[in-house]
């Protein structure tokens, strides 16, 4: 069972990593709800920085997709018991994320009437929420 946790992790984070990198070379797909809708506009100004920002998103998924790679095969040159922390570390930053800023993302936002507030709701939340509870059972068995 955890091996299939694993390999579901590892495909969402290698599918977001990759949709990241999509949106570095310029792709639009589903970028219009990305971003919360008070920081839209100003996030595509951004330009060159909003770029380097996704593609570091990117990176950082990766890196996490190698991390749950790492449970169930010795890739990384780090001990089993930092791969665990490692494992918790990222649960809980999903897990927060999930939860939200309590004003425009997570599960317990103010501003829900939006592009980004409706696919936050449906998509993102929850999914933040499965990421972390895949990576807590990871870790713990």
């Amino acid at each position: 069972m955890t091996q299939v946790l694993v390999f579901l992790n590892v495909l969402i984070f290698s599918a977001i990593s990759l949709l990241h990198l999509y949106w570095v070379f310029g792709g639009r797909w589903a970028s219009e709800q990305v971003i919360p809708d008070h920081l839209q506009k100003k996030a595509w100004e951004l330009g060159p920085t909003m770029k380097i920002a996704t593609l570091l998103v990117a990176l950082g998924l990766a890196a996490f997709a190698l991390v749950m790679l790492a449970n169930l095969y010795p890739i990384l040159p780090i001990s089993a018991t930092y791969i665990t922390y490692a494992t918790l570390a990222i649960g809980g930053i999903f897990l927060i994320r999930a939860i939200g800023d309590f004003q425009y993302v997570g599960f317990f936002k103010q501003v829900k009437n939006t592009r980004f507030g409706h696919a936050d709701s449906r998509i993102f939340s929850p999914l933040c929420l499965l990421i972390a509870s895949i990576c807590f059972v990871i870790a713990f068995f």
